[in-house]
This record gives C-alpha cells, sequence and structure tokens, in this order.
C-alpha cells in the first residue's frame, strides 16, 4: 500500500480534473502544468462545450442521443467510440479502487477512496459500508461514516470529520 495517496492523487487530480464540476458536460483539452498555468485560458485548447466540442475526452459522445452519432463520418464515430473506450477506462477505476485488500494470515483492508459504496469483505467476514457525501462547494468540512456489520448485525459504526 506504498503508493495508496499517489493513487488516489493521480485518479482525483488526473481523472476527475478533466471535467468541469459545476458544468456537466465540459471537459478540458489542455491541463496546464506550468506555474501559474490556468486552464480556463491555456494557449492549446481550454474548456470546451457540451455539444459543440469534438475531443477525445469527450469520448461518452456516441452514447448522447441528442448528439446523432448515426450522422457523423464514419471515421469521426471510429475515434470516438475509441477515446469513449479510453475515457470509460479511466472513469472505471472510481468504482473499482475505492478497497483494496492485502492478503495473508490476517487479511487487512485498506480503504483508499473516501465514496460511498457498500463492501461484502468475504476474506474479512465483514459488510462495509461507507457514507461520504460528495464534496460540492468550496466548503473544506469532510464528512464520512463507516458501518460494519457481519451477518446483518452492526458490529460498529464511526463517523470522521475532517477540515
Amino acid at each position: 500500500m506504498a503508493y495508496a495517496d499517489h493513487y488516489e492523487r493521480a485518479l482525483t487530480n488526473g481523472v476527475l480534473s478533466i471535467q468541469r464540476g459545476t458544468e456537466p458536460g465540459i471537459m478540458i483539452y489542455f491541463l496546464p502544468m506550468n506555474p501559474g498555468g490556468s486552464k480556463a485560458v491555456s494557449g492549446q485548447g481550454g474548456w470546451g462545450t457540451p455539444t459543440a466540442t469534438f475531443w477525445c475526452c469527450y469520448g461518452t459522445g456516441p452514447s448522447n442521443a441528442s448528439l446523432r452519432p448515426s450522422a457523423w463520418p464514419p471515421l469521426t464515430f471510429l475515434l470516438t467510440f475509441l477515446c469513449a473506450v479510453a475515457a470509460t477506462e479511466s472513469f472505471s477505476k472510481l468504482g473499482d479502487s475505492i478497497y483494496f485488500e492485502e492478503e495473508g494470515a490476517v487479511p487487512t483492508l485498506y480503504v483508499i477512496q473516501f465514496i460511498s459504496s457498500t463492501l461484502n469483505w468475504r476474506s474479512g467476514g465483514l459488510t462495509l459500508r461507507q457514507n461520504a457525501p460528495q464534496v460540492s462547494s468550496l466548503d473544506h468540512h469532510f464528512r464520512v461514516q463507516f458501518t460494519v456489520a457481519s451477518v446483518n448485525k452492526v458490529i460498529q459504526q464511526h463517523e470522521f470529520h475532517a477540515l
């Protein structure tokens, strides 16, 4: 688990940061890495639009009926499909990388991301339910609640608050 912090930061900052959180359907083409660089005014692209921008990070476009992919030229459709596969793979990590298990004489469970979810941990014989409301504002308060149960009986319940 030496790289858990790096993994969480790369996922949050690398995958989630290409979306504009306040405007669904808006993606960024160029994510500047230079000191003082800005997403909003990058010379390479900046923020796109929900329906008029065509970049590979808009990979979910073909599934959006309002964009009528059947009217697109074949090459455009193919490129969009291939990018959708890459985008889908990246965003699928949000669900499959919440928990990691370290095998051993005593199995250990690590919580890598604070995302509302339920895990049926067979090795530990427990069910872990995590309630972590999505952070959707500039408010720095964070709250996560864990409920641990065995055979539908609640064993412990913990709540954490952070600033």
